[in-house]
C-alpha cells in the first residue's frame, strides 16, 4: 500500500518548515512497515504562496508542483481568492498522487511521529472504509489560537471513539484512490471536503473518523493572531462554504437558510460547548477561558453565510 501526502500551503514560512519538518519523520517510520510500499510528499506551489522557498530548499524529498499563476474570480489580493488559491492547490496535489491511499494535511498543522501509519492501519483494517479521518489535537497558543481551534476542529479533538462520521476536516483526511476518483468532476478545478463527502455518503461510502492518526493545530508560527484579520477571514471563509452549500439549492432553501442565520452564533456556540462536554472536557485545554472568542468569531461567520446565501455568490 502506497502512501501519497498533500500538503495545502496556507501560511508558509516557519509553518511550512514545522509541518514539512514533522511529515519527513512520520513518513520515515513507514518502510519498515509490512505492506507499505512506499510514500511520496506533494506540495502544489503558485506564485504567490507565501514564504516557501527556504522550506522547500530543506526538504528535498518534496515533491513541488509548480502552478505558477492561478486565475481566480476575486480580486487576487483578497482573503476570497486566497481561499480559492487554497482550494486549487489541493485539487491540483490530488490529481498528481499515484498512492493507493491520498492524504491531505495543511501547513496549519504538525502530523505526530506515528500519523502516516496510523492512518494506513485504519485504511487495512477498514477496507469498507473508503474516506478516513483523524484527530485533531489542540494549540500551544493563546485564547485567540485556541477559540479558532474549538471554532474549526473542536468536534475533531480527541480523545474520541473511531466510528462512522458525518463530516471529516480537510487539514486530517485521506481517501481510498477509487472512491477518489469516483468525484472527481466535483475536485478538478477546487476541493471542498463537503461536497465530495456528501457525494461520497450518497453513493454509500463509509467515512471513518480514527482517534489514533493525529495532527496538532499550530496557528502561531511567525506572527501573533488579530482578532480583526480573524473576523475578515471568518467572513470570507464562511461565504465560501455558504456558497458551495447553496449553489445547487433553490431560491426557498436559500431563504430559509439566510433567515436562521441569526441564530447560528448562539447554535455554534451551544455545539462547541455539547462537543466538550460530552468528552468531559468542558474546563480542559483552554476552553472556557476561549469561549467568548469562539462567540464573536461565530458571529463573523454567520454574516458570511448570511452574505452568500443572500447574493448566491462566495
Amino acid at each position: 500500500m502506497k502512501l501519497s501526502v498533500v500538503v495545502a500551503i496556507v501560511d508558509g514560512g516557519e509553518a511550512l518548515r514545522a509541518c514539512l519538518a514533522a511529515l519527513r519523520a512520520s513518513l520515515a517510520v513507514l518502510p519498515a512497515q509490512q505492506g507499505v510500499s512506499g510514500s511520496e510528499l506533494l506540495v502544489p506551489v503558485d506564485s504567490r504562496c507565501p514564504h516557501v522557498r527556504e522550506a522547500l530548499a530543506e526538504h528535498p524529498e518534496a515533491r513541488v508542483l509548480a502552478l505558477g499563476e492561478l486565475a481566480t474570480v476575486h480580486p487576487p489580493a483578497s482573503l476570497l481568492a486566497l481561499h480559492e488559491r487554497i482550494d486549487r492547490r489541493r485539487a491540483a496535489g490530488l490529481a498528481a498522487a499515484s498512492g493507493d491511499v491520498i492524504a491531505l494535511i495543511e501547513d496549519r498543522v504538525m502530523p505526530r511521529e506515528d500519523w502516516a501509519l496510523r492512518l494506513l492501519e485504519a485504511h487495512a483494517a477498514k477496507p469498507e472504509a473508503g474516506v478516513i479521518g483523524g484527530a485533531v489535537a489542540p494549540p500551544s497558543g493563546g485564547r485567540l489560537a485556541r477559540a479558532v481551534y474549538f471554532c474549526d476542529y473542536g468536534r475533531y479533538a480527541p480523545p474520541f471513539a473511531a466510528g462512522p462520521a458525518l463530516a471529516l476536516s480537510d487539514v486530517n483526511v485521506s481517501y481510498k484512490c477509487a472512491p477518489l476518483e469516483a468525484t472527481r468532476e466535483l475536485w478538478r478545478e477546487r476541493y471542498h471536503e463537503s461536497s465530495v463527502h456528501a457525494r461520497l455518503r450518497e453513493r454509500g461510502t463509509l467515512l471513518w473518523a480514527t482517534p489514533d492518526a493525529v495532527v496538532a493545530a499550530a496557528r502561531e508560527h511567525d506572527a501573533p493572531l488579530r482578532l480583526g484579520a480573524l473576523l475578515r477571514e471568518r467572513v470570507a471563509f464562511a461565504r465560501v462554504f455558504g456558497w458551495t452549500r447553496a449553489r445547487d439549492a433553490g431560491l426557498a432553501r436559500r431563504l430559509a437558510w439566510l433567515a436562521a442565520t441569526p441564530l447560528l452564533p448562539l447554535l455554534l456556540t451551544a455545539r462547541r460547548i455539547a462537543e466538550r462536554t460530552r468528552r468531559g472536557a468542558l474546563a480542559q485545554d483552554g476552553f472556557l477561558a476561549a469561549l467568548p472568542a469562539i462567540f464573536v468569531l461565530s458571529c463573523a461567520w454567520s454574516l458570511g453565510e448570511a452574505l452568500a446565501y443572500a447574493t448566491g455568490r462566495a
